[in-house]
């Protein structure tokens, strides 16, 4: 029984793996991003049937939020761990991590959109009654 496991090649936009010259496994890594063709698909009929600004601008938002993690991970040029080389993703750059990024993009995107749904000011005003009642409870 072979225990040293044999090299994989992969599609780079997803990671997915495959053994080297295995037609049936590139073909079937490259369909199994089909959800994601799909995904992109319904976001630019989105932008062009409804028009929304709304969703304009989280496109946007999406873009310049990749730029600048492109930007920060090439400057920076942080290493990923030791262990990228059994996982074989090592190639790239380590931080700030991509999923992170997007992440902190979305929560805080709708977090603003919740903030202009619920007002700014009664946001603010039930914050810092909070920090009152929390400084108050302090003493």
């Amino acid at each position: 029984m072979d225990l040293i496991p044999q090299q994989l090649k992969a599609v780079t936009l997803t990671h997915v793996r495959y053994r080297p010259g295995d037609q049936l496994g590139h073909f079937l890594a490259w369909i199994s991003l089909v959800p994601v063709f799909i995904s992109l698909g319904g976001f630019v009929s989105h932008f062009l049937f409804r028009r929304e600004l709304q969703g304009i601008f989280f496109g946007i938002g999406l873009v310049i939020s990749q730029f600048i993690n492109e930007f920060i991970k090439t400057s920076v040029e942080q290493a990923r761990p030791e262990t990228c080389t059994l996982l074989e993703a090592c190639d790239s750059h380590g931080w700030p991590s991509s999923h992170s990024q997007f992440m902190f993009f979305f929560a805080t995107y709708f977090s603003l959109m919740g903030c202009k749904g619920i007002g700014f000011w009664f946001l603010l005003v039930r914050l810092l009654g909070v920090l009152l009642v929390r400084v108050g409870s302090g003493w």
